[in-house]
């Protein structure tokens, strides 16, 4: 076996010693198939799935449809025991002074499942997130906001509220907005500034925010509230962000293209083996005569077309594997959006029978060469 193996190596080596580029650029076109295919089946995967808009963008806002009146409390229950609502979280507002010269900030009072992926989302650390939930009376503010109020992490403060009476809180954390982000605002615990709300009786919020399993599925899930409501008093209009809406309008496009993208470099690259292997055979014809004169037989001949032929695929799917997994690493910072983070599982299945069709394509020409060839095509030499 061993020595069956050493054979055909020696044979496919000289067959390629007239031509030692051929192989390097067979295996450089294995790679690039390889690294497009993780590349663009890991970009496209978030689309396939349904989750690539896992932002703020994807959030549905459900709002009294009386506008300007609020909702009761009990509505975000409700919604959370829908089929695809997740991180429900409602909102209470409170404006509070800040300093002598007359500045406020908004308290915005949050409560709910979803308040973490909220806070998370605004670039609140989590060491200010544990201080913050521990703290009934606490509040995380912007670092302009602090600035502007003379405001420190660990004060206690007693600011007034709109009806001029003081509300205590406690500065929990301070966090950095991204630039050009709005400021003016830190975030509270609802449970805490409902208390002190400006409009009669208590457990009343003037949105609810919630999120689509599948935001692909946000007009569905939006709708779903709507009817769920719809005999309610007061009456509640949901509203998916059109920004999710006209996403996902582009990216069933960029996914069918994806997909199509990755077929085409598919089928051209088995058209590039195929055809180099099929040019090499009917080159080599004449040399595997001559070995066909010396008594090597069929079976060894193809053989070392099929030794080349895994040796090729070998190199360059390692190549390619390493180039692919490296322009993915790069990817997952530049479009976090999409959280992309590494090829899915039907990529890695996918790949090897992709491959072995390619190498069965590829061996299709050698083979029927090698069964044609007699000892008179060494006349050609």
């Amino acid at each position: 076996m061993i020595r069956w193996l050493v054979t055909s190596g020696w044979l496919a080596l000289a067959g390629n010693a007239s031509h030692p580029g051929r192989p390097v650029y067979l295996v450089m076109t294995v790679a690039f198939m390889v690294a497009t295919w993780l590349g663009l089946a890991t970009l496209a995967s978030p689309f396939v799935q349904g989750n690539s808009v896992a932002s703020k963008d994807a959030q549905i806002t459900v709002r009294n449809a009386r506008r300007g009146k609020a909702l009761p409390e009990r509505y975000a229950s409700r919604i959370e025991a829908l089929a695809n609502a997740r991180d429900v979280t409602y909102l209470d507002l409170q404006i509070v002074t800040c300093n002598g010269a007359g500045d406020t900030v908004t308290l915005n009072a949050l409560g709910g499942q979803g308040v973490d992926r909220d806070l998370m989302q605004a670039g609140v650390n989590a060491r200010s997130q544990a201080r913050w939930k521990a703290d009934p009376l606490g509040i995380l503010m912007t670092a302009k906001d602090a600035a502007r109020c003379g405001w420190r992490a660990g004060m206690g403060v007693q600011p007034a509220d709109i009806r001029n009476r003081p509300l205590p809180i406690h500065i929990s954390g301070i966090f950095t907005t991204k630039p050009g982000e709005r400021t003016g605002y830190a975030y509270a615990h609802f449970a805490y500034v409902n208390r002190t709300a400006p409009f009669a009786g208590e457990h009343q919020v003037l949105a609810i925010y919630v999120y689509a399993a599948n935001p692909r599925a946000s007009d569905a899930l939006a709708a779903r509230i709507d009817h769920e409501f719809a005999h309610d008093d007061p009456p509640v209009q949901a509203s998916p962000n059109t920004i999710t809406q006209n996403a996902w309008s582009r990216f069933g496009k960029v996914q069918y293209l994806l997909i199509f993208v990755m077929g085409a470099i598919f089928l051209c690259s088995a058209l590039v083996l195929v055809s180099v292997l099929a040019h090499a055979a009917a080159q080599r014809r004449a040399q595997m005569g001559l070995l066909r004169v010396f008594g090597f037989p069929r079976r060894l001949l193809w053989s070392a077309w099929l030794l080349e032929g895994w040796v090729i695929l070998l190199l360059g799917t390692l190549l390619g594997t390493a180039t692919g997994l490296a322009g993915i690493d790069y990817l997952s910072t530049a479009a976090s959006v999409l959280q992309i983070h590494a090829p899915p599982s039907w990529v890695w299945l996918s790949l090897p029978v992709g491959l072995l069709v390619l190498l069965v394509a590829a061996l299709v020409a050698p083979t029927w060469v090698v069964m044609r060839v007699r000892p008179i095509d060494c006349r050609n030499l």
